[in-house]
């Protein structure tokens, strides 16, 4: 089914909506305790790519979110890999940070956020949490 009127662009179109780190360390949390819930995400950097998985490929479309998470544009039939900024470029070159698995970072950024087949795929929405101490930490955790 396609989501563009007759004689209409094809259009990629998404939301993304982002939570705020939920308690990074600290005291057990109140039994009414109610984890951050993920909200749009207001001027987030969107990439395109063609495929499946993401490359340090040139993107097809960069754009960015409106006040609501939204994002849209025309783009030729095809399979696409959707990502945000952080997952612009291949990790590499400066030596990460400590109790950071190197190995889970290469395949963080070879993830897509979403995939969107164009035309007539589903949304491309894009949820995530804020990591406390980086995506792909693995060393002690705090008291």
């Amino acid at each position: 089914m396609s989501h563009h009127p007759v004689g209409a662009a094809p259009m990629i179109h998404g939301t993304v909506k982002i939570a705020a780190a939920d308690r990074c360390g600290g005291a057990a949390p109140p039994p009414e305790y109610k984890p951050p819930q993920p909200q749009p995400a207001v001027n987030e950097k969107v990439i395109v790519r063609a495929g499946r998985e993401n490359s340090d490929s040139a993107p097809v479309l960069e754009l960015a979110t409106n006040s609501d998470g939204v994002f849209e544009a025309p783009l030729p039939d095809g399979t696409y890999c959707v990502v945000l900024a952080d997952k612009r470029s291949a990790p590499g070159g400066a030596k990460p940070e400590q109790h950071t698995d190197e190995s889970c970072l290469a395949n963080y950024f070879k993830t897509c956020d979403a995939i969107a087949e164009i035309p007539g795929g589903a949304p491309a929405d894009i949820t995530r949490s804020t990591p406390c101490f980086g995506v792909c930490y693995n060393g002690p955790m705090p008291p």
